[in-house]
């Protein structure tokens, strides 16, 4: 049995908030008093190895995110939509717990894992009118799932992955509109199916081809703004040229597939289609 114990410390502290529009009209400008947090967040895992090829594993813990600058201090407007800041935003905590079982047989390795996680104060937005959100608090967000994934070797040069997620991301209390407990959370892809294949010599190149497809989910608490479902094809390719120089070629969304998305403002707009990206690493 393998036990691993962790902990993390979170001190934070947000002080000289602000923020101003000379251009507005009216002008205006405010100023946020000081708020600190702090916060510890402990994890334990558990690993028993049941036979030569089974693995049993568990865990439990902790999580903390603090509200970013911008979503305290910054309002916005997208074109006629209004995304207003909130500096009374509080941290987002989330307890989370998993258990997972492991077999590999031969050059196989078969993955499956239960999850469930408890948040508070999780943060969304809140819908004021059809052009006016807030950043808001949900009080309580309840999730889980199962993921699966299957990873096969064929040799030392090319394997190949499988992966399945479900997921079920609910809003469990929300006290500024309780009319939408029991909706999906924004932005949470029911089901996730993920496949990839990899080549890999030092001595000709390093390739990757990854196949990613998202299921439906909603852009907004009150869950009438669908986001439909949608994939992508994605791949990487590298080569050594000498022992300091190593040359990369990553190209997303192959087939330019064309697809829409809600922004923080829950405009409707269309994602980038294909990206070709280009670099080179110098190695002294």
């Amino acid at each position: 049995m393998v036990v691993n114990v962790g902990a993390r410390a979170d001190f934070i502290k947000a002080y000289d908030g602000e923020n101003r529009d000379n251009g507005a009209s009216p002008a205006y400008s405010n100023y946020f008093s000081s708020k600190s947090w702090q916060e510890f967040s402990p994890k334990l895992g558990v690993l028993y190895k049941l036979s030569d090829s089974t693995i049993l594993r568990g865990s439990v813990g902790r999580g903390f995110r603090a509200p970013s600058l911008y979503e305290m201090f910054v309002s916005i407007n997208h074109g006629p939509t209004y995304v207003e800041c909130n500096p009374d935003l509080q941290p987002e905590k989330i307890t989370s717990y998993d258990v997972g079982l492991e077999y590999g047989f031969k050059n196989l390795l078969a993955k499956i894992t239960f999850y469930i996680s408890r948040a508070k104060d999780f943060i969304g937005s809140d819908v004021i009118t059809s052009t006016h959100f807030k950043n808001e608090n949900i009080s309580k967000v309840n999730i889980h799932g199962i993921e699966t994934e299957l990873d096969w070797n064929f040799n030392k040069n090319l394997s190949t992955f499988l992966n399945y997620t479900y997921n079920k991301s609910e809003i469990k209390e929300y006290s500024p509109d309780p009319k939408v407990e029991g909706n999906y959370l924004p932005r949470a892809p029911h089901q996730n199916i993920s496949l990839g294949l990899t080549f890999k010599d030092p001595k000709l190149f390093d390739f990757t081809v990854l196949f990613d497809c998202k299921d439906k989910r909603f852009a907004d608490n009150q869950n009438s703004l669908k986001m439909e479902s949608y994939y992508t094809i994605d791949c990487s390719l590298s080569r050594s040229l000498s022992k300091n120089i190593k040359v990369y070629l990553d190209i997303e969304n192959i087939t330019n597939e064309k697809y829409t998305v809600y922004n923080s403002a829950m405009e409707h707009i269309l994602a980038p289609g294909r990206i070709v990206l280009g670099k080179v690493k110098l190695t002294f």
